[in-house]
């Protein structure tokens, strides 16, 4: 029962840095499902899809195709959809 007291406060300190931040920093609605995301640069790049990550911090996937034997990278915001960049191996 003691350990449950003392944690209390330091998980209540927790939640509440928590929840400060997410009021001034609120989290950004994703508009474009990754669906679309893919299916969008796709079309635009051509060749087969191999795979994708995702950058949290930037928001910002990057997805790779196999474009006539060479690997190009395309960036992709994942707010909005829009077209960031390319780039190939």
């Amino acid at each position: 029962m003691t350990v449950l007291v003392l944690a209390t406060p330091v998980l209540a300190q927790f939640t509440d840095k928590g929840d400060n931040y997410l009021r001034h920093n609120p989290v950004p609605q994703t508009t474009v499902s990754f669906g679309e995301i893919r299916d969008s640069a796709s079309r635009k790049v051509g060749g087969t899809y191999v795979g994708a990550q995702y950058d949290h911090v930037r928001q910002v996937y990057k997805l790779r195709f196999i474009q006539n034997g060479v690997a190009v990278d395309v960036y992709v915001d994942a707010r909005t959809g829009q077209f960031i960049g390319r780039g190939g191996n």
